[in-house]
Order: structure tokens, then sequence, then C-alpha cells
């Protein structure tokens, strides 16, 4: 009974409802960590402030002083990569998925045999950009009627292991 009078509160109550254009008030630009928000335009960083509303964080603090060139994370990288100019793409769009900013709505496909450490890179972006901040949805799911729905809120699909056979299912364009 608690929980019906709290639902019926929660849907008649005006003074608490959020329209979907008042959520993520803050600049596509901008990337929200655990300590704030980064300004990529600028580098500077920005406090929290409850009017931006935020649906997403990444979980982790930026740190900007932190030399990634000696860990473990950086060895790997490079190591996977053929050349500094596709580990540089590669990470430009994990941090363009970071943002809120989805006009370019870019798609990556990782192709290659099993054992070459896909999966690896893979959960190394999760672990990065936050498994609460990721969909899993296959390309044949993006073209269902309501799969979509599940990408709210995400600011990035990841599905690994897709069959060459899937990959060369044509999907509509809406």
């Amino acid at each position: 009974q608690r929980l019906t009078r709290v639902v019926k509160l929660l849907k008649s109550e005006r003074s608490i409802r959020i329209e979907d254009r008042d959520l993520n008030r803050y600049p596509a630009y901008w990337i929200n960590f655990q300590n704030g928000f980064l300004d990529l335009k600028t580098m500077e960083m920005h406090e929290h402030d409850p009017a931006y509303n935020c649906t997403s964080m990444i979980p982790h603090v930026w740190n900007p002083e932190h030399d990634p060139a000696g860990s473990v994370t950086y060895q790997y990288l490079t190591s996977f990569f053929k050349s500094f100019d596709d580990m540089q793409m590669f990470l430009e769009y994990i941090g363009y998925s970071m943002t809120k900013d989805m006009s370019q709505q870019k798609m990556m496909i990782l192709v290659g045999q099993g054992g070459l450490g896909k999966s690896v890179l893979l959960r190394m972006t999760e672990n990065a950009v936050g498994t609460e901040n990721i969909s899993n949805l296959t390309l044949q799911n993006l073209n269902d009627r309501f799969s979509p729905a599940f990408l709210y809120g995400k600011i990035l699909n990841m599905y690994a292991d897709l069959s060459s056979e899937a990959a060369r299912v044509p999907l509509s364009v809406r």
C-alpha cells in the first residue's frame, strides 16, 4: 500500500517531475566526471551543479596530472594498435562517446581473428565509460521496433562477437 501511494504521488505531483528537455543541461562538449565537468574546448574543470540534471556520469575522477605512459593500459594499447594514429583515433572515439553530443552518430567495428585482444579492448572501454552508461544491443536489435528504447540514458552501445553473417544484414535508415 505504501508503494502504491508513493507511485500515485510521483505521478500526480508536477513539482517533482523533470521533462526530458530539462535533463543534461550542460554543453555537449563537456564530460561529466566524478569530480566535475571537463570542458573539452578549454580543458578546464567546472563544478557539479544540480541545475544540470545529469543522467549519467563517468565513474572516474579526472586527473590532468596523470601520465599514462608507463601504465599497463598504455602498454596494451600500443601493442594492440599498429600505429599511433590508429590508437589516437580509437581514444578520440571513446572520448567523444563520453560526451552527451550524439550529433555525429558514429559507429566503430573492430574486425579480426579471434585471440587478438578485441574483447580485452572492449572490457577496457567498458571500464573507462562505466557499465551503467553502456547498452548492449546488436545491430539487428537496433532495427527492432522497441529495442532502441534501451539506448535511453546511455552514452555508448557495445556488442561483442558479431558474426560475419550478421554484419551483412542491412539496416534500414530511419
